[in-house]
């Protein structure tokens, strides 16, 4: 979802006029992690929230989500999300994205179910802090398994619909959509992916994952829904 990640900086510098104390914040925590985070640094990065009451920016977020991100949203990949709530299937959204956009876009796409990264808080504020939760790369895969454990779903029965064309699965049983740019040319559509492999080394970006409701005990066949260019909401 980079659109909306790149909706919550923007909210950043418009909300006060700190915003050139974010920008340094956001540079010291990329210089001071850089080590550590290497190529994904910039997408750890949350230190551009540094100082912004979480009330304040929630609200924000909310009408952000209402008034411009609803209308971005690909109409094929609603109605496939569509397809999969009236099949009865557990739909999670696990996205890199703050949950302060992707908890209200969930809300208003009647999804139940949201991973995305948590932000840290001190009475109230965000702080330049490393995020409690961001799911990206092998974090985004195990989340998804822990996920389906305690839903007791089978995850290699997914279907995984990612929005970046960085994101990664090993091949397999189950299945993934292309991934597409609202306005731009659809991407081709990727080859069968599995979910529950322990050798995938990225999920980056948005995924989307609808899993069959049949518990683990009770194998099915995996869902056949073909290749769709999913929603950037990014």
């Amino acid at each position: 979802m980079r659109a909306a990640s790149g909706c919550s900086r923007a909210i950043c510098t418009s909300t006060d006029a700190s915003a050139g104390v974010r920008r340094v914040a956001f540079t010291t925590f990329a210089l001071r992690h850089a080590f550590t985070f290497r190529g994904a640094v910039f997408k750890k990065d949350k230190a551009y929230l540094a100082g912004l009451p979480q009330a304040r920016l929630e609200d924000l977020a909310r009408l952000f989500v209402s008034d411009r991100l609803l209308d971005t949203l690909y109409p094929p990949a609603l109605a496939r999300l569509e397809r999969h709530r009236a099949d009865g299937d557990l739909v999670l959204l696990l996205t890199g994205t703050p949950d302060f956009i992707a908890r209200p876009l969930c809300e208003r796409l009647g999804v139940a179910n949201v991973i995305a990264t948590e932000c840290v808080t001190r009475n109230g504020v965000f702080t330049t802090a490393i995020p409690l939760q961001h799911p990206f790369g092998v974090d985004k895969l195990t989340l998804a398994r822990a996920f389906a454990d305690a839903h007791d779903v089978r995850l290699d029965h997914a279907v995984a619909y990612a929005n970046a064309r960085e994101d990664s699965l090993p091949a397999g049983r189950g299945r993934r959509s292309g991934c597409g740019q609202a306005g731009s040319a659809p991407a081709r559509p990727r080859s069968p992916r599995r979910l529950g492999d322990s050798r995938s080394t990225d999920l980056g970006g948005q995924c989307t994952i609808a899993c069959t409701t049949e518990p683990t005990s009770a194998p099915t066949k995996p869902p056949t829904a073909p290749p769709i260019n999913a929603a950037r909401a990014t």
